[in-house]
């Protein structure tokens, strides 16, 4: 997700009004077969149990999914968007000359990058989310953030990593152990200067050219990307996409290691975990046993709710992204639906941008 932040933001304001935009349709998800109060046709709610349920299939999720399917623990994993399947010139993707309904998810803000967009209601890949104090955008589908991010796998240098993050979290560990894991995970690398040197990338050259010359250190940065995609492009193998920026909105060729293709493909491969998709999660709630209750919206491709569904749960994990995981647990604490959270939520929040 990235965001614009404005001064005196007010995170807490915005968020409780990102949550009450669906707390009408919210209120609706305990009572069995019956709609929103806008005259929506009753569909049917289930409900199940399950071992544990991990919300959102991004970053967070997928390796929370793997790491638990590789315990032995089986996951259900919930994501509001579809499946988006790339290979060598699929048009699945939006792009920046084909800017379509599969750019918008249906609940989105009708503006996306400050300008107007309409298009028709569509389970598309960005959610975008206007207050007056700042402007989100969300990614939706398997994969979630890693599916439109620009690739920038970057390791914080000790310094940064001790001034931000608790002590509890060692540097040392990190660096010897987690960030290569997921570096190797990700098959983060460089590209190759036979890339660089070509037409396609002048711009990247002439940056760096002028950076270097105001004095600037200048170095490539890792990418979790299978760099002969690129290389196909430009040698007319492959329709253009890393080549011409698409990145962004999606890479339609393949060859980018999103969390669809790495973690969760391996997860999946367990047999223990599943992937639901067009499963929106409208609210979160503890019950007086101690489970975890999980309100979901099943939608169609068009956003149109086709079936509701109530699960329980003993280990649930938000992994909905910064803004979706903070609008649940706000929308929680101010309903009462879970009563200890603590009176920070909503504070110290901002975007990935930030």
């Amino acid at each position: 997700m990235s965001g614009v932040e404005k001064p005196q933001t007010t995170r807490r304001t915005f968020l409780k009004g990102a949550a009450a935009v669906g707390a009408g349709v919210a209120g609706a998800q305990f009572i069995p077969g019956v709609g929103p109060a806008t005259g929506a046709p009753r569909v049917r709610t289930d409900r199940s149990e399950q071992r544990a349920i991990v919300i959102g299939s991004g970053f967070g999720g997928g390796v929370a999914a793997l790491r638990l399917a590789q315990a032995g623990v089986n996951v259900l994993v919930l994501e509001r968007g579809r499946r988006w399947p790339t290979g060598p010139n699929a048009r699945t993707f939006p792009t920046a000359k084909t800017m379509d309904r599969r750019v918008m998810w249906h609940k989105s803000a009708p503006n996306l990058f400050g300008r107007p967009f309409g298009t028709d209601p569509y389970v598309g890949l960005f959610e975008t989310v206007v207050s007056p104090t700042m402007s989100a955008v969300c990614a939706a589908g398997v994969g979630g953030g890693s599916l439109v991010y620009l690739g920038m796998t970057l390791q914080p240098k000790r310094s940064v990593f001790n001034a931000w993050f608790p002590d509890a979290l060692d540097y040392s560990t990190m660096d010897r152990v987690h960030y290569p894991r997921v570096a190797r995970m990700l098959k983060a690398n460089v590209a190759p200067d036979a890339l660089i040197n070509s037409h396609a990338y002048r711009g990247a050259r002439e940056f760096a050219k002028r950076a270097r010359r105001a004095g600037m250190p200048v170095e490539k940065l890792a990418a979790p990307i299978d760099w002969n995609y690129a290389i196909a492009e430009n040698h007319g193998r492959m329709r253009r996409s890393y080549t011409i920026g698409d990145t962004l909105f999606g890479v339609n060729n393949g060859g980018k290691h999103s969390i669809d293709a790495t973690y969760l493909r391996q997860a999946e491969a367990t047999g223990r975990v599943t992937v639901a998709t067009q499963h929106e999660v409208t609210s979160i709630a503890r019950g007086r046993d101690g489970k975890w209750i999980v309100n979901v919206s099943r939608t169609d491709k068009f956003g149109r709710v086709v079936g509701r569904k109530v699960y329980t749960t003993r280990a649930l994990i938000l992994a909905a992204g910064s803004l979706n995981t903070s609008k649940l647990l706000v929308k929680a604490k101010r309903t009462g639906a879970i009563s200890n959270l603590p009176d920070g939520v909503g504070h110290g929040w901002g975007t990935n941008g930030d």
